[in-house]
């Protein structure tokens, strides 16, 4: 269990109770790998990812909060990582009429665009509402 916000930022540590609970044996992860697979997102995907032979699913996680008092932006995969690798963070529960449980992000106009987020049209930090 990863805790604390799950912030690399020592000063937002605080800003909410955000843990994330790991597959810690296989047939965990294989009850992940059928939801991954029945749920049809690596062909949603797929357009949007440099690869060659496909999706695949690497690690699962559940992500649990109860409070979250501001903010708190992090990167999963940077440039200079050199992975081809994106997250995917899909409730489990239809959460779509709950104003503060949608993802917060930055993105630039261009992907706000793809993705159906919320914003100004011109970046910055926009919300994707859960539907």
């Amino acid at each position: 269990v990863m805790r604390g916000g799950s912030s690399t930022d020592e000063s937002k540590r605080h800003s909410s109770d955000l843990a994330w609970i790991s597959v810690d044996d296989m047939p965990t992860w294989e009850a992940f790998r059928k939801i991954f697979d029945l749920s049809g997102v690596a062909d949603a995907v797929r357009p949007l990812v440099d690869c060659d032979e496909g999706i695949r699913l690497y690690s699962s996680f559940y992500v649990v909060r109860s409070r979250c008092a501001s903010a708190n932006l992090h990167v999963d995969w940077g440039d200079g990582v050199g992975t081809n690798a994106f997250t995917l963070l899909a409730p489990l529960e239809d959460y779509s009429g709950v104003d503060d449980f949608q993802l917060l992000y930055e993105a630039s106009a261009a992907r706000e665009a793809v993705a159906g987020g919320v914003g100004g049209g011109d970046g910055g930090l926009a919300q994707y509402r859960y539907r």
